[in-house]
């Protein structure tokens, strides 16, 4: 009884017109995805550049980068923790450990020593020793 009925359901399912399966949307899947991604990017570019309080952030990197971004993902833990220091500027530095009490030494510079150590000067010293180091 269960096949004859399968059966049944089977030959009525057979015997009406197939059109065809809704909805349909005649854009090609790239297009929408295309379309998608830029507005992302816009979307985010223009917040970037309108987020309160990160005037440093947006000096060390200008816009987003998805190359950048995309490098930035594959550091290791270590090295991933310095950048985002060094883009935030809320890394362990010297002068802003000082300020909040949680060093109690001098906030001078570990690589240079004539300076108080931010994430600018930082950046700048760190910056400076790879264009030394490379020739330039």
């Amino acid at each position: 009884e269960g096949n004859e009925r399968a059966d049944k359901v089977a030959r009525q399912g057979a015997a009406e017109y197939f059109d065809e399966p809704d909805p349909v949307l005649g854009i090609a899947k790239c297009s929408v995805s295309t379309a998608l991604w830029q507005l992302v990017v816009e979307e985010h570019s223009s917040h970037w550049v309108t987020i309160p309080r990160q005037r440093f952030g947006r000096g060390m990197m200008a816009e987003p980068c998805r190359r950048k971004s995309l490098a930035a993902l594959e550091l290791q833990r270590r090295k991933m923790r310095l950048l985002l220091g060094m883009v935030t500027g809320q890394g362990g530095f010297r002068k802003q450990l000082n300020r909040i009490r949680a060093y109690t030494g001098h906030p001078s510079s570990r690589l240079c020593d004539e300076e108080d150590e931010t994430a600018s000067s930082s950046a700048l010293l760190s910056k400076q020793d790879d264009s030394e180091s490379s020739g330039a």
